[in-house]
């Protein structure tokens, strides 16, 4: 999904035949409405968020989980340092 302030109008006539049209937020329910998607098939499926592991308190663990960079020795590649 990316941000936009419209919906280009082949997408709409695309959207308007499905049977729901799922969004990641608000924004976008909004801009696809605002284009002309009918608004009763338009749903907010937020992304889901692991609230045990991203939760304050799991700081280092966090961190550990966070770092895609890994390289095949195992160091941050972006970094240099060991994730």
């Amino acid at each position: 999904m990316f941000e936009t302030d419209r919906v280009p109008a082949e997408w709409v006539s695309r959207c308007n035949r499905m049977d729901e049209v799922w969004v990641p937020s608000r924004f976008h329910l909004e801009t696809f409405q605002r284009s002309g998607v009918a608004a009763a098939k338009l749903v907010v499926i937020h992304q889901p968020l692991d609230t045990q592991l991203f939760a304050p308190q799991n700081t280092a663990s966090t961190e550990r989980h966070l770092c895609s960079c890994r390289s095949s020795s195992g160091s941050c590649a972006r970094a240099g340092t060991s994730c």
